[in-house]
């Protein structure tokens, strides 16, 4: 059997990301295809959806990324601050959300959510 190693998240992420929230009084930004994540939607789960859309002129015109399936997303903020999310889909998030693009060469992405969420209280 190998012996554990330790790493800093760095070390196994291809990319560490915030989001971006597309001006809300631009009607023609929302209710479009890409999924929207907004941190009140992360509690120790997995997403599969999210609540609200945008569409590709909202994506182009605010901060917001597409943030790639097997990510793991944590709350940086808010009422969820701390709280850590695995995501089954591509989306894109808001800025209070901390993405944790996985390097799947480095590290298994469902164990690092895991490890996140056990390490809630510290956070």
């Amino acid at each position: 059997m190998s012996e554990w190693k330790e790493y800093k998240i760095k070390d196994i992420t291809s990319k560490i990301t915030s989001g971006g929230t597309p001006k809300s009084s631009e009607a023609s930004y929302y209710d479009g295809a890409i999924p929207w994540l907004n941190t009140k939607e992360i509690n120790f789960n997995r997403i599969t959806k999210t609540e609200r859309y945008i569409t590709e002129e909202g994506l182009n015109n605010s901060s917001a990324k597409w943030i790639p399936k097997g990510s793991v997303i944590v709350a940086m903020y808010g009422a969820t601050a701390g709280k850590a999310a695995y995501s089954l889909i591509d989306l894109t998030t808001n800025q209070a959300c901390c993405n944790l693009i996985i390097d799947e060469a480095k590290a298994n992405c469902q164990f690092v959510y895991y490890y996140i969420q056990s390490s809630y209280e510290e956070l």
